[in-house]
Protein backbone atom coordinates (compact mmCIF):
# COMPACT_ATOMS: atom_id res chain seq x y z
CA UNK A 1 0.00 0.00 0.00
CA UNK A 2 1.25 3.11 -0.99
CA UNK A 3 1.13 5.90 2.10
CA UNK A 4 -0.90 8.32 2.33
CA UNK A 5 0.70 12.14 1.11
CA UNK A 6 2.34 13.81 3.58
CA UNK A 7 -0.11 16.83 4.84
CA UNK A 8 1.65 20.34 4.98
CA UNK A 9 0.76 20.81 9.05
CA UNK A 10 2.27 23.93 9.82
CA UNK A 11 1.26 25.57 6.42
CA UNK A 12 -2.24 24.96 6.39
CA UNK A 13 -2.11 26.22 10.20
CA UNK A 14 -0.29 29.50 9.31
CA UNK A 15 -2.89 29.89 6.11
CA UNK A 16 -5.99 29.18 8.87
CA UNK A 17 -4.15 32.07 11.33
CA UNK A 18 -4.48 34.30 8.85
CA UNK A 19 -8.18 34.77 8.37
CA UNK A 20 -9.26 32.79 11.82
CA UNK A 21 -12.21 35.20 13.42
CA UNK A 22 -12.94 37.22 10.40
CA UNK A 23 -16.18 34.86 9.39
CA UNK A 24 -18.95 33.56 10.56
CA UNK A 25 -18.62 30.19 13.16
CA UNK A 26 -21.18 28.07 13.30
CA UNK A 27 -21.28 23.78 14.86
CA UNK A 28 -22.97 21.76 12.08
CA UNK A 29 -24.69 18.83 13.55
CA UNK A 30 -23.90 15.12 12.40
CA UNK A 31 -25.85 14.03 8.93
CA UNK A 32 -26.08 17.73 8.41
CA UNK A 33 -24.61 18.66 4.55
CA UNK A 34 -22.20 21.95 5.26
CA UNK A 35 -23.16 24.55 3.31
CA UNK A 36 -20.57 25.18 0.09
CA UNK A 37 -22.18 26.61 -2.41
CA UNK A 38 -21.35 30.03 -1.78
CA UNK A 39 -18.50 32.94 -1.99
CA UNK A 40 -16.96 31.16 0.81
CA UNK A 41 -13.13 29.34 2.60
CA UNK A 42 -14.45 27.17 5.18
CA UNK A 43 -12.51 26.39 7.93
CA UNK A 44 -13.17 22.89 9.37
CA UNK A 45 -11.43 23.53 13.10
CA UNK A 46 -12.95 20.04 14.72
CA UNK A 47 -14.78 17.32 14.10
CA UNK A 48 -15.41 14.90 11.21
CA UNK A 49 -16.08 15.97 7.75
CA UNK A 50 -16.79 14.17 4.78
CA UNK A 51 -16.61 14.52 0.97
CA UNK A 52 -19.07 12.84 -0.92
CA UNK A 53 -19.82 12.45 -4.50
CA UNK A 54 -23.47 13.78 -5.49
CA UNK A 55 -24.52 10.82 -8.46
CA UNK A 56 -23.91 7.90 -5.77
CA UNK A 57 -23.01 9.21 -2.22
CA UNK A 58 -19.95 7.83 -2.68
CA UNK A 59 -17.82 8.65 0.10
CA UNK A 60 -14.15 10.10 -1.74
CA UNK A 61 -12.47 11.53 1.31
CA UNK A 62 -12.95 11.88 5.08
CA UNK A 63 -10.82 13.92 7.70
CA UNK A 64 -11.02 15.00 11.43
CA UNK A 65 -7.74 17.45 10.96
CA UNK A 66 -8.08 21.73 10.54
CA UNK A 67 -9.11 21.79 6.67
CA UNK A 68 -9.14 24.56 4.48
CA UNK A 69 -12.00 23.57 1.77
CA UNK A 70 -12.77 25.60 -0.97
CA UNK A 71 -9.23 26.93 -2.48
CA UNK A 72 -9.91 26.42 -5.93
CA UNK A 73 -10.85 29.58 -7.92
CA UNK A 74 -13.86 27.89 -9.51
CA UNK A 75 -16.98 26.00 -8.24
CA UNK A 76 -16.72 22.97 -10.54
CA UNK A 77 -16.62 20.40 -8.11
CA UNK A 78 -19.54 21.59 -6.63
CA UNK A 79 -21.60 20.65 -9.35
CA UNK A 80 -20.80 16.49 -8.07
CA UNK A 81 -19.38 16.83 -4.60
CA UNK A 82 -21.00 17.68 -1.05
CA UNK A 83 -19.50 18.27 2.35
CA UNK A 84 -21.11 16.48 5.20
CA UNK A 85 -20.43 16.38 8.70
CA UNK A 86 -20.47 12.81 9.90
CA UNK A 87 -20.04 14.22 13.80
CA UNK A 88 -20.66 17.62 15.13
CA UNK A 89 -18.26 19.58 13.63
CA UNK A 90 -17.01 23.52 14.87
CA UNK A 91 -16.60 25.66 11.20
CA UNK A 92 -15.89 29.25 10.24
CA UNK A 93 -17.25 30.50 6.47
CA UNK A 94 -14.90 33.27 5.49
CA UNK A 95 -15.70 35.32 2.39
CA UNK A 96 -13.32 34.08 -0.55
CA UNK A 97 -11.77 37.82 -1.22
CA UNK A 98 -11.39 38.36 2.26
CA UNK A 99 -9.20 35.96 2.32
CA UNK A 100 -7.14 35.76 -0.98
CA UNK A 101 -6.75 39.40 0.00
CA UNK A 102 -4.83 39.03 2.55
CA UNK A 103 -2.72 35.81 1.11
CA UNK A 104 -2.12 38.73 -1.36
CA UNK A 105 -0.48 40.77 1.17
CA UNK A 106 0.92 38.19 3.42
CA UNK A 107 2.81 36.82 -0.29
CA UNK A 108 0.74 33.31 0.82
CA UNK A 109 0.35 32.11 -2.93
CA UNK A 110 3.05 29.10 -2.49
CA UNK A 111 1.63 28.18 0.81
CA UNK A 112 -1.85 28.28 -1.07
CA UNK A 113 -0.24 26.45 -3.71
CA UNK A 114 1.35 23.45 -1.47
CA UNK A 115 -2.23 23.24 0.38
CA UNK A 116 -4.13 22.98 -2.96
CA UNK A 117 -1.24 19.96 -4.06
CA UNK A 118 -1.53 18.07 -1.45
CA UNK A 119 -5.30 17.86 -1.53
CA UNK A 120 -4.74 17.01 -5.30
CA UNK A 121 -1.92 14.11 -4.16
CA UNK A 122 -4.92 12.70 -1.55
CA UNK A 123 -7.49 11.99 -4.51
CA UNK A 124 -4.77 10.79 -6.86
CA UNK A 125 -3.53 8.42 -3.63
CA UNK A 126 -7.62 6.79 -3.43
CA UNK A 127 -7.89 6.51 -7.35
CA UNK A 128 -4.43 4.11 -7.01
CA UNK A 129 -6.91 1.48 -4.92
CA UNK A 130 -10.22 2.51 -5.76
CA UNK A 131 -9.70 2.44 -10.03
CA UNK A 132 -8.08 -1.05 -9.72
CA UNK A 133 -9.84 -4.03 -11.42
CA UNK A 134 -9.34 -6.02 -8.62
CA UNK A 135 -12.03 -5.66 -5.93
CA UNK A 136 -10.24 -7.85 -3.47
CA UNK A 137 -7.11 -5.16 -3.89
CA UNK A 138 -9.78 -2.40 -2.65
CA UNK A 139 -10.47 -4.40 0.43
CA UNK A 140 -7.11 -5.28 1.23
CA UNK A 141 -6.17 -1.54 0.81
CA UNK A 142 -8.63 -0.02 3.27
CA UNK A 143 -8.33 -2.94 5.87
CA UNK A 144 -4.64 -1.78 6.23
CA UNK A 145 -5.68 1.82 5.96
CA UNK A 146 -7.79 0.87 8.94
CA UNK A 147 -5.03 -0.96 10.40
CA UNK A 148 -3.15 2.20 10.44
CA UNK A 149 -5.87 3.92 12.46
CA UNK A 150 -5.70 4.68 16.94
CA UNK A 151 -6.90 1.62 18.18
CA UNK A 152 -10.00 3.03 20.01
CA UNK A 153 -10.94 4.65 16.56
CA UNK A 154 -10.06 1.29 14.58
CA UNK A 155 -12.46 -0.90 17.20
CA UNK A 156 -15.40 2.13 16.60
CA UNK A 157 -15.34 1.17 12.47
CA UNK A 158 -17.47 -1.34 11.60
CA UNK A 159 -15.31 -2.77 8.69
CA UNK A 160 -18.09 -3.49 5.99
CA UNK A 161 -19.64 -0.31 6.04
CA UNK A 162 -16.15 1.59 6.00
CA UNK A 163 -15.40 -0.35 2.72
CA UNK A 164 -18.98 -0.07 1.09
CA UNK A 165 -18.86 3.71 1.51
CA UNK A 166 -15.58 4.27 -0.15
CA UNK A 167 -16.06 1.52 -2.60
CA UNK A 168 -19.82 1.14 -3.98
CA UNK A 169 -18.88 -3.13 -3.66
CA UNK A 170 -21.33 -5.16 -2.79
CA UNK A 171 -22.48 -5.97 1.19
CA UNK A 172 -22.47 -9.42 0.14
CA UNK A 173 -18.49 -9.95 -1.58
CA UNK A 174 -16.82 -7.69 1.46
CA UNK A 175 -18.37 -10.02 3.92
CA UNK A 176 -17.10 -12.74 2.09
CA UNK A 177 -13.96 -11.23 1.47
CA UNK A 178 -13.73 -10.53 5.39
CA UNK A 179 -14.87 -13.84 6.52
CA UNK A 180 -12.15 -15.93 4.03
CA UNK A 181 -10.07 -13.62 5.40
CA UNK A 182 -10.96 -14.80 8.97
CA UNK A 183 -10.82 -18.51 8.06
CA UNK A 184 -7.31 -17.72 7.06
CA UNK A 185 -5.96 -16.49 10.09
CA UNK A 186 -5.00 -13.31 8.63
CA UNK A 187 -7.27 -11.00 10.37
CA UNK A 188 -9.26 -10.87 13.82
CA UNK A 189 -12.59 -9.54 13.88
CA UNK A 190 -14.94 -8.99 16.91
CA UNK A 191 -18.42 -7.99 16.07
CA UNK A 192 -17.61 -6.47 12.44
CA UNK A 193 -14.67 -4.89 14.40
CA UNK A 194 -10.92 -5.54 13.12
CA UNK A 195 -8.87 -6.43 16.56
CA UNK A 196 -5.58 -7.98 14.45
CA UNK A 197 -4.83 -7.86 11.18
CA UNK A 198 -1.39 -9.74 10.44
CA UNK A 199 0.15 -10.01 6.97
CA UNK A 200 -2.53 -9.92 3.95
CA UNK A 201 -2.23 -12.18 0.55
CA UNK A 202 -1.53 -9.80 -2.37
CA UNK A 203 -3.89 -12.17 -4.07
CA UNK A 204 -7.60 -13.62 -3.29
Amino acid sequence: MFPMPERPEETIAELISLVQGMGKRELIKPGAIIPSDGPCIIISYEGEVELRRKSDELLLFSSENNQLIGLPMNYTYQQFCYLRANSICDIELVDRDIFFQLVEKNHRWLDVLEVLSFYHAVLLWRDSYAHTKSSYLMVRHLLLQINLLPEEKRHSINITEFIQERTNLSRSYIMKVLSDLKLGGYITLKKGRLIELNHLPAKY
